[in-house]
């Protein structure tokens, strides 16, 4: 029996350094990993690299934004000139005018009767008339 347990002893042994020896080849391959990365062999081009990536990055978020804010600038400006076109004093000086009868516009010949007071306001001032 102790020699069958001595036998146990020396098997548990042997498979504990087994053990150790693959987890420590294990560690030193790591290692030997880490001492070749960028990061420990040359961490100023490491650092510089990421410098590089950061610079370029944030020229592109300042074009991207640029850009954004150029065609917010023309889809405003579009904007401003049909608001523009549309303006009625844009429309009377083009030669359009407004008639109105006692302060509201006229939108229909059934709105006026023959005799009634009628202004209309052109470009460049008032015309009162009466409807014949």
């Amino acid at each position: 029996d102790k020699e069958s347990e001595k036998i146990k002893i020396i098997s548990y042994y042997n498979s504990a350094l087994k053990l150790l020896d693959y987890k420590l080849n294990n560690e030193k391959v790591r290692l030997n990993y880490l001492l070749e990365s960028r990061v420990v062999s040359s961490p100023e081009e490491f650092i510089n690299n990421y410098r590089i990536d950061i610079d370029s990055k944030s020229q592109l978020s300042f074009d991207l934004f640029s850009s954004t804010i150029n065609n917010g600038k023309n889809e405003f400006s579009i904007i401003l000139k049909k608001l523009d076109s549309l303006n009625p004093i844009k429309v009377i000086q083009r030669g359009f005018s407004v008639a109105q009868k006692d302060g509201k516009t006229i939108k229909s010949v059934g709105d006026v009767r023959s005799g009634d007071e009628i202004k209309l306001t052109v470009s460049d001032g008032i015309i009162n008339c009466e409807v014949q």
